[in-house]
C-alpha cells in the first residue's frame, strides 16, 4: 500500500482485526483495546448515519472546491472521545472538523458556519458557548454531549454521547475510500482560522512531512528558544531543515515561486511554496484555493505567503509574510525577520513587531517585547546595537514596548492586531 491509496478508518479496522486485545487508547485514566475502540467507533458511525449524515448521494455533482461529505465538528478536550469522534465520523463517510476548545462564541460560530458542520460532539463544559451560537446555525442538527466534571445540563435537543452509543448497533463500515476527506482548521495569523480539505489518501504523506500550517505550531518563541539551546538540532519546517534561526536548506519539497505560472529557485527575493502533496482546497472558497494551492509547471503547490531570499549556498532566508510587512520610508520590512533578530538577544524571551503611523516615514517599526525571567531589560540603545548586527538600519525598531507577556494564539502565532494596539498606546 502506498501513501496515496489508504483510508485511515480502514487502517484502524485492519489493525483491530489483527490485534484486537492490544491497547488502542490510554487517556485520562481510560484504557480501551482495539476491539473496544472499534465497537465504539462503529456505534458512533451508526449514530451519525442514522441522523442522515455521510457521503452525499451524488459526489460527482459536487463542485471541485466543495466537500462531498457532511462535516462533524469535534469541540472537545483531548481524550478518547476525540479519537472516537474522528474515526466514527470517517467510518460514517463524514469528515471530522477540529475545533479549538479555547474559542470564544464568535470564533466558534465562524468555524461551525464556515465548515457547514451538521453535527457537533462537545464536552459539557462548552455547552454554554455552543448554546450561544447554535440558533444562528441552521445546518446544525445533531448535538452529542460528552459528560465531564463540569456538571453542565444537557442542551435542548442534544443527546448524551454515551447514551447514543449504547443505543446504537455497531456495523462494519462499507465503501471507505482514499478519496474520503479530512478537514483541518488552522489558526489564522491575521484573521479567522482557515479550513483546508485533504484526501485521506494523502494523510500519511503529509504526516511524514511537516506542512507549512503544521509547522506554525512550533513557530515563535518555542522554536527560537530551542534553536538557542540546541543550535544544531534539525527543526523541521515545510520539509526543510532549520540550520539557523532564519535559514532553510532548499530541497525537493520546498520551492521558490516568484511568478504564479513558473517555479524559479534562482530568484533572489521570492515567495516560498511547498511542492508535492497539498490540500485540495480552502473550505468553501474557490478564490483562496486558487491563490493558495496553485498548480505550477504541472506540480501542485501550497503557497504559505512567506517571503524568502535564496542564498548562493542553497540556503533560504525566511523573511516573513507579506500580510504583516511594514512599509517604512518606502522600504518593506518583514516583521518576522526583525522578531528573529530581537529574540536572539539573551535577555529577550519573546517579541512581536508591528507598524505605527509616522508623519515622517508613513509607518515606523515598533517592537513589543517580554524579558526572560531574572534578566534585566536591556536599554533601547543596546537593543538597536544588537539588531544592527544582522539588520539594515531601516529595519531596526524606532521604539520598544515592554510587556509582561507577548500575546499569541493557542497555536503559538503572534497576535498582530494586539501588537498594533500596544504600539499605538491603546493596548
Amino acid at each position: 500500500m502506498t501513501a496515496g491509496d489508504h483510508n485511515v478508518a480502514a487502517l484502524h479496522e485492519a489493525i483491530a482485526a489483527a490485534v484486537p486485545d492490544r491497547d488502542c487508547v490510554v487517556a485520562g485514566g481510560v484504557t480501551r483495546s482495539w476491539a473496544e475502540t472499534t465497537d465504539r467507533t462503529r456505534r458512533l458511525a451508526a449514530v451519525l448515519s442514522g441522523a442522515g449524515l455521510g457521503l452525499r448521494a451524488d459526489p460527482s455533482a459536487v463542485a471541485a472546491w466543495e466537500s462531498p461529505h457532511d462535516h462533524v465538528a469535534l469541540y472537545l478536550h483531548n481524550g478518547h472521545e476525540y479519537l472516537e469522534g474522528m474515526l466514527g465520523a470517517w467510518k460514517a463517510r463524514c469528515a471530522a472538523v477540529n475545533v479549538n476548545y479555547r474559542y470564544v462564541a464568535a470564533e466558534l460560530a465562524y468555524v461551525l458556519a464556515d465548515s457547514g458542520a451538521r453535527a457537533v460532539i462537545y464536552h459539557g463544559a462548552f455547552a454554554a458557548t455552543l448554546a450561544a451560537v447554535a440558533s444562528d446555525l441552521p445546518d446544525l442538527g445533531l448535538l452529542l454531549q460528552v459528560d465531564d466534571s463540569s456538571g453542565a445540563p444537557l442542551l435542548p435537543g442534544a443527546v448524551r454521547y454515551e447514551d447514543a452509543l449504547a443505543a446504537a448497533t455497531p456495523v462494519p463500515p462499507v465503501g471507505l475510500s482514499p478519496d474520503d476527506r479530512y478537514v483541518l482548521y488552522t489558526g489564522g495569523t491575521t484573521g479567522m482560522p482557515k479550513g483546508t480539505l485533504w484526501r485521506q489518501g494523502d494523510f500519511l504523506a503529509t504526516a511524514l512531512g511537516v506542512t507549512a500550517s503544521e509547522a506554525d505550531l512550533v513557530a515563535g518563541a518555542a522554536r527560537r528558544a530551542g534553536l538557542r539551546t540546541l543550535p544544531s538540532a534539525p527543526f523541521m519546517h515545510g520539509a526543510a531543515h532549520w540550520n539557523a534561526i532564519s535559514a532553510w536548506t532548499s530541497g525537493g519539497t520546498v520551492v521558490v515561486q516568484s511568478d504564479p505560472t513558473r517555479l524559479d529557485p534562482a530568484d533572489v527575493l521570492a515567495t516560498c511554496a511547498r511542492a508535492g502533496v497539498t490540500a485540495l482546497q480552502i473550505v468553501g472558497d474557490p478564490t483562496k484555493t486558487a491563490a493558495t494551492f496553485p498548480t505550477v509547471d504541472g506540480v501542485g503547490c501550497a503557497v504559505a505567503g512567506d517571503r524568502v531570499r535564496l542564498r548562493p549556498d542553497g540556503h533560504i532566508d525566511l523573511l516573513g509574510r507579506d500580510s504583516v510587512t511594514i512599509n517604512t520610508g518606502g522600504e518593506k520590512v518583514f516583521a518576522e525577520e526583525v522578531e528573529q533578530a530581537l529574540t536572539a538577544h539573551p535577555a529577550v524571551a519573546d517579541a512581536v513587531v508591528a507598524g505605527r503611523p509616522s508623519e515622517r516615514w508613513g509607518h515606523e517599526v515598533v517592537a513589543v517585547l517580554s524579558a526572560r525571567p531574572g534578566a534585566d531589560r536591556p536599554s533601547d540603545d543596546d537593543l538597536r546595537t544588537h539588531c544592527r548586527r544582522t539588520l539594515a538600519g531601516y529595519k531596526v525598531p524606532k521604539a520598544f514596548r515592554w510587556v509582561d507577556h507577548v500575546v499569541r494564539s493557542p497555536a503559538g502565532k503572534p497576535d498582530y492586531a494586539w501588537a498594533r494596539a500596544v504600539v499605538a498606546g491603546s493596548g
